[in-house]
């Protein structure tokens, strides 16, 4: 799965990643629904929609962050079809940061888009765990989600087309 972020908001990420270092992950909450048993499924190819919202929280004196991701994986027969899923899988995890470098400046907004980009990153490993064994547990074959790759928008100047 590739993920496009804007150039500005990707170094706004890295500055952010450069100051804390995650502490833990953990799983705070989890739905998992079969809609269409395996009988009735289409043999067309499966499509996976991957819907996510986080939010961070700067802990008090910026030595923490938290963040909080929901992810909602709808997995069918068309990809852009809701109606069709066959398996809907919402979990929500809590990540927790500890700042390991001083000094560099942190705002609201920068932990924002931190965890929408790094928070995301984080927990993708363990939503992608879930909906595997969710997917066999509920009567369907195998299925792996694909691995995460965060890249820069591909219509975005580069930062030498931007000096011209």
């Amino acid at each position: 799965m590739i993920r496009l972020e804007a150039r500005d908001d990707i170094h706004k990420t890295g500055r952010v990643a450069r100051s804390f270092s995650l502490q833990d992950v953990s799983l705070v909450e989890l739905q998992a629904r079969r809609l269409v048993p395996i009988m009735e499924c289409s043999t067309s190819p499966v499509g996976v929609r991957v819907e996510d919202k986080a939010t961070a929280e700067l802990g008090e004196g910026g030595d923490t962050l938290g963040v909080t991701v929901l992810f909602t994986v709808g997995v069918g027969t068309v990809e852009d079809d809701p109606a069709t899923d066959v398996l809907r899988v919402s979990g929500t995890f809590e990540l927790n940061y500890r700042r390991i470098l001083e000094g560099a400046e942190v705002t609201p907004e920068d932990a924002g888009v931190f965890a929408r980009i790094n928070g995301f990153y984080n927990a993708w490993p363990y939503i992608r765990e879930i909906v595997g064994s969710f997917f066999t547990r509920m009567g369907y074959p195998p299925l792996t989600l694909a691995s995460l790759v965060i890249a820069t928008r591909p219509d975005e100047p580069s930062a030498e087309n931007k000096k011209r």
